[in-house]
């Protein structure tokens, strides 16, 4: 394929604070690991998928749980508000456990989602944005078919 690029399982980046080898790191609504230190400004490798241990603050996590960053802590959480969303918990973490494994969803993620991500959609309005072309009145109406009528 003339188009492609990479596999995008690492990208590279640039550290928006000063970051060490292993630690998460957002950039706009990317959330990466990084692969060595970097200082801010400079770029830096960072892994966006796969399975990855990082810091936790004290959330519980069952598998399969929603992971999202803090990136004020720096730390991964369970708690939505405005962090991002950035995974699933591989196995259950306890309160003292000082990690979590996530894996990563390699997508952006989102902040702020009340009852985290289920379904992204858009809603149409037809009050407001009027009808689609598909659905538009046609100027001059079909001719009536009898053979269609028939009950």
């Amino acid at each position: 394929m003339k188009n492609f690029v990479h596999r995008g399982e690492v990208l590279s980046l640039t550290a928006p604070y000063d970051v060490l080898s292993g630690a998460g790191f957002k950039v706009g609504n990317i959330f990466a690991v990084a692969s060595g230190d970097a200082v801010s400004g400079t770029a830096v490798e960072g892994q966006v998928k796969g399975v990855v241990r990082i810091v936790k603050d004290a959330s519980v996590f069952a598998q399969g749980d929603l992971v999202y960053w803090d990136d004020a802590a720096k730390k991964a959480t369970s708690t939505v508000g405005s962090n991002l969303l950035i995974g699933n918990a591989e196995a259950a973490q306890l309160t003292g456990d000082a990690t979590v494994d996530v894996v990563l969803f390699g997508v952006p993620g989102f902040s702020g989602q009340v009852n985290g991500v289920r379904v992204a959609h858009a809603l149409y309005d037809y009050s407001v944005d009027g009808a689609p072309p598909a659905l538009r009145p046609i100027a001059t109406p079909f001719p009536t078919m009898p053979w269609c009528l028939a009950a």
